[in-house]
């Protein structure tokens, strides 16, 4: 575990809530919130893994399901795994590749 979600981690445990950089929608607010999803399911921390869900969800697109998918099932995040399944696939949105939409 980095060290920065450690300190988020035990910043959520002591005071209920989380770094002000995972109030950013940056690069770095998305690791954070991936590390924070791993820490709260290795210590059973089911509501900061929903509020990293949440976040994470905003991100999700045809570029990021795979990764977020396998992190939700790795981490049984079922609000996370429902979320990646919805993405339409790519063919649904350019067609079947003869040009049809």
């Amino acid at each position: 575990m980095e060290a920065e979600v450690f300190k988020a981690l035990l910043r959520f445990l002591y005071t209920d809530s989380l770094p002000p950089e995972m109030m950013t929608e940056g690069e770095d607010a998305r690791r954070m919130a991936k590390g924070l999803v791993v820490a709260a399911d290795t210590y059973d921390l089911q509501g900061l893994k929903l509020i990293c869900a949440g976040k994470l969800i905003r991100h999700v697109n045809v570029d990021t399901a795979a990764e977020l998918l396998a992190l939700a099932v790795r981490h049984r995040c079922h609000l996370l795994k429902e979320a990646c399944t919805q993405v339409p696939s790519i063919s649904s949105r350019v067609g079947d590749g003869r040009g049809e939409q």
